[in-house]
């Protein structure tokens, strides 16, 4: 027995029924849960975060300034 579409004259095939009927938040929610676990965790690992020292940071910043200097000092010599 077929059934037909409101509005037109086509004719569509019966619907199947459903046989299982699973609920499709559960997976989602196991997911969802995992995901915070892991998120957790995660952020577990930012408390053992260690700044570098005052010296460090001199010579880190020193560093860059020096680098940048020298790729500015770089151009410009290519440049002439």
């Amino acid at each position: 027995m077929t059934e037909k579409r409101p509005g037109t004259d086509t004719m569509l095939p019966p619907a199947a029924p459903d046989t299982e009927k699973e609920d499709p938040t559960a997976s989602h929610s196991a997911v969802r849960e995992e995901k915070e676990e892991e998120e957790e965790e995660e952020e577990g690992n930012d408390d053992d975060f260690e700044y570098p020292t005052k010296m460090k940071l001199v010579a880190i910043t020193v560093a860059l300034c020096l680098s940048v200097f020298c790729m500015a000092l770089v151009g410009t010599t290519i440049c002439t």
